[in-house]
């Protein structure tokens, strides 16, 4: 019995080791790897392990994590940029995040760069410089701008006000007396103190230019003339007449004018003096409306025939021939009388030729008679 269960065992074991490619050697060194550790080693760690586990409350699991940790510094519990480094918050009883921003995205309504908006230049020479304010400031070049003026009451800013004429409405709470109103009105002059005054003044009525003469009070009225700064007194002279300055007169006609009407006996004025070739010269208008006669002094100092014409107007606009077709000779001279009275005077000339020198010249003189 024994003989056969050996014999059993035998063949079983030369099975088994034929189809076991490596010794029980071999592979015991596999197993306990390079650091050559055996089972009780391993029995030991997870030992240590398990003891830690049981002590979390206390300071040994967290040793045991860190003495196991790589060495260098270990981010636990933070968040770590790119760089490495960890983020931190604004303070220990602040739990915002303490933030560099290398780029900000522009919010939506910012919408143009702000160096395309307002700089300092652009309020340049809108406000005059600080000063001292005082009653005798020079007048300031300023901006214009509008100031709605408030006033307190000791519980709010009210608007203040103003009527229709815009004049600011004022409640005068207290009105202090004046230094000259040493007594008080009622002690004064009253509506029958001033009755025997009713006879000094006649009755009111509208100016006009045709009111009668009044049987009124005679007063003293000093008369004061603004100059643009203040009122000065209208000044007369030793005869009581008054002085003034003529800064103006109304424009005065082209030509002679005698102020005041009063007239010398003679004036002129040549209405020709050029020379004159065969296209006609129209002279100029003299103004004889304030003359008695005339007389047109004629000379032809040319070396060619003049032919002339005398016109009259009675407002320099409209003409009408006085004289036609007088003839002056070369070098020749005339005088012609006219004993109408006439506005304007003008008289016209050709050449029968081109002239080669010399000059025509036509005189309007007037003469009183």
């Amino acid at each position: 019995m024994g003989i056969i269960a050996l014999d059993y065992y035998g063949q079983l074991l030369e099975n088994i080791s034929g189809r076991v490619n490596i010794s029980l050697t071999t592979l015991r060194d596999d197993i306990r790897g390079s650091g050559n550790k055996t089972l009780t080693d391993l029995f030991n760690k997870l030992d240590a392990l398990d003891n830690a586990l049981a002590s979390v409350a206390t300071d040994k699991f967290r040793v045991s994590l860190v003495d196991s940790l790589p060495s260098g510094s270990n981010l636990i519990g933070k968040i770590a940029g790119d760089q490495g480094l960890a983020l931190k918050q604004v303070g220990s009883d602040d739990g915002r995040l303490d933030v560099y921003c290398s780029f900000v995205a522009n919010p939506s309504n910012l919408d143009v760069a702000l160096s395309t908006r307002l700089s300092e230049s652009t309020f340049t020479d809108r406000f005059p410089a600080g000063a001292s304010l005082g009653d005798s400031m020079s007048n300031p070049t300023t901006t214009l701008i509008g100031a709605c003026l408030m006033g307190f009451d000791g519980s709010y800013w009210e608007r203040l006000k103003t009527d229709g004429s815009n004049r600011l409405l004022v409640n005068a709470a207290v009105v202090a007396n004046p230094s000259n109103l040493d007594v008080a009105l009622s002690t004064r002059a009253s509506e029958s103190t001033l009755s025997s005054l009713d006879g000094k003044f006649p009755s009111a009525a509208s100016l006009s230019d045709s009111l009668s003469n009044p049987s009124t009070t005679i007063v003293g009225s000093a008369l004061l003339g603004w100059d643009g700064s203040y009122w000065r007194r209208i000044a007369v002279d030793s005869s009581s007449r008054l002085r003034a300055v003529v800064e103006s007169i109304p424009s005065i006609p082209a030509g002679s004018n005698i102020i005041g009407g009063v007239f010398a006996d003679y004036a002129y004025g040549h209405t020709i003096n050029e020379q004159v070739g065969t296209t006609e010269v129209t002279g100029t208008a003299i103004d004889v409306r304030r003359r008695g006669g005339k007389l047109i002094y004629m000379h032809n100092s040319q070396d060619v025939d003049v032919t002339v014409t005398i016109e009259g107007s009675y407002d320099g606009s409209e003409w009408f021939p006085i004289r036609s077709n007088i003839s002056l000779a070369a070098g020749e001279k005339k005088v012609g009388i006219l004993t109408d009275r006439f506005g304007y005077i003008r008289a016209k000339a050709v050449a029968s030729s081109s002239p080669s020198s010399g000059s025509v010249v036509i005189t309007v003189a007037s003469m009183s008679w």
